[in-house]
């Protein structure tokens, strides 16, 4: 019996693709900052910073491992920024 059939079903996979969810809600406080307001993709990945902040702090009581969602965080951001630089 597996405990995953794909990769689709595993925790992490399904928090990155929650990661990677688009939001506008944070777009234009991200677009205030000065020191990134001219580059679109630090925009955006800015605002889905924020927004991966407030689900994490919605969804952290719900882990075994508290610091998870966090380290996976972390992890998200860095490719999204090797990504477009």
């Amino acid at each position: 019996m597996e405990l995953y059939a794909t990769l689709e079903d595993l925790p992490s996979y399904m928090l990155y693709k929650k990661f990677n969810e688009d939001d506008s809600t944070y777009y234009d406080t991200c677009k205030a900052e000065p020191k990134i307001n001219s580059d679109e993709n630090l925009v955006k990945i800015c605002a889905k910073t924020i927004k991966n902040f407030k689900h994490i702090e919605k969804i952290k009581e719900d882990y075994t491992f508290k610091d998870k969602p966090c380290t996976d965080l972390n992890y998200w951001i860095r490719e999204e920024l090797i990504k477009v630089h």
